[in-house]
């Protein structure tokens, strides 16, 4: 394993998630995590831009949605997308990255905005709102299925520790107007990921 990963429930969530059990069909369930150290400082978030999360309820699927197209394979190349999408989220006023997690085509999930805190990642609707975000265009490409047996996962811890219902777990789409986030590519499977999770 890259010595930059962690095992996710070991080291990089102790607070957040348990992930030492194991499926009935006898695959691991535990994730690779890239702590957040690993790719951003934290810094410090002015409290006027920093809202508490507060009671979790719901989670919502994003895509990054970044044209042109270009390779996600290696640990630098995703490291600069995560700088960049959190730096044009800093540009826009933001207090950091607007997801809470970032899972990249290998199926490695990257910490982002910490948990206890509000992302921005569907406006007006944040608040109790777990933002996860898959990298890659899925209005033109297909979601890795290392990226969707991520998400699947860890959908399904979140749903343990959190208790949240199949019904609450959301492509962006369904929550705004006028975006076609998380892509129609994954948007097609957001079904499949609710029937998992139930």
């Amino acid at each position: 394993m890259n010595r930059r990963s962690l095992i996710l429930g070991l080291v990089a969530l102790p607070m957040v998630l348990s992930l030492s059990s194991c499926r009935s069909s006898g695959r691991s369930d535990k994730l690779v995590v890239v702590p957040r150290s690993q790719w951003a400082p934290l810094g410090s978030m002015p409290p006027a831009k920093s809202t508490p999360m507060g009671s979790i309820s719901r989670i919502t699927v994003h895509h990054d949605g970044i044209e042109p197209i270009t390779p996600l394979e290696t640990y630098d190349q995703i490291q600069s997308r995560l700088q960049t999408i959190r730096k044009y989220h800093l540009a826009r006023g933001w207090a950091d990255i607007g997801y809470h997690y970032i899972i990249d085509p290998r199926g490695r999930v990257w910490m982002g905005r910490p948990l206890q805190l509000q992302g921005a990642h569907v406006s007006g609707g944040n608040d109790g709102n777990i933002g996860i975000l898959l990298l890659g265009n899925f209005q033109f490409e297909q979601p890795s299925d290392e990226a969707l047996e991520s998400l699947s996962i860890l959908i399904g811890k979140l749903q343990k520790k959190y208790r949240i219902p199949a019904g609450r777990i959301y492509g962006h789409c369904e929550l705004a107007v006028g975006t076609e986030c998380p892509g129609h590519h994954l948007k097609d499977k957001m079904g499949a990921i609710r029937r998992k999770a139930r």
